[in-house]
């Protein structure tokens, strides 16, 4: 085990972080591979194993019940569901049809995706966690990675929901 203070804000490093398996396992699993996950407050740095094939599914609409939550959501739906006009049963089934295509592309903007958030929040972070290396955050360093911090907090939560 390797650790080290740095800077004058205390942060400690730590090189403990390791997954250990025997020849046997090895060989019991097949394609193992570990990858290093953003770290987050914390010295230890997550690490998935990952192994096997898996086969990709057709893609499915599913309504994410966190889209409740996003500024200006209910607005979008009532405007896409009032374009239609015309009998009863034909204008049902033509919202649905189009409100299903029009949620699909809007899921899929950089606005919503929780994937791309995802990847752009850990990114910044990660150049945060580069300076630290170096020399200590400044005090507009350490707010901005706070606010990146709770941003990504408020994206797990919204990813927990969506797991539901």
């Amino acid at each position: 085990m390797a650790s080290m203070f740095k800077g004058d804000n205390q942060d400690i490093a730590s090189r403990i972080d390791r997954i250990l398996i025997s020849k046997e396992w090895d060989e019991s699993f097949n394609n193992i591979k570990q990858i290093a996950l953003q770290r987050l407050g914390s010295d230890h740095t997550p690490i998935a194993l990952l192994g096997g094939v898996w086969n990709q599914n057709k893609n499915y609409f599913k309504f994410e019940n966190w889209w409740l939550d996003t500024v200006g959501f209910t607005n979008r739906i009532k405007e896409w569901w009032d374009t239609f006009s015309g009998r009863p049963n034909f204008i049902l089934a033509s919202k649905l049809k189009a409100l299903k295509e029009k949620l699909k592309v809007w899921s899929r903007s950089d606005q919503v995706n929780l994937g791309a958030k995802r990847m752009n929040l850990l990114k910044e972070l990660a150049v945060f966690d580069e300076v630290s290396k170096g020399r200590a955050l400044t005090d507009d360093e350490v707010t901005r990675k706070n606010s990146r911090l709770l941003e990504f907090e408020e994206l797990l939560k919204y990813e927990e929901i969506s797991w539901r």
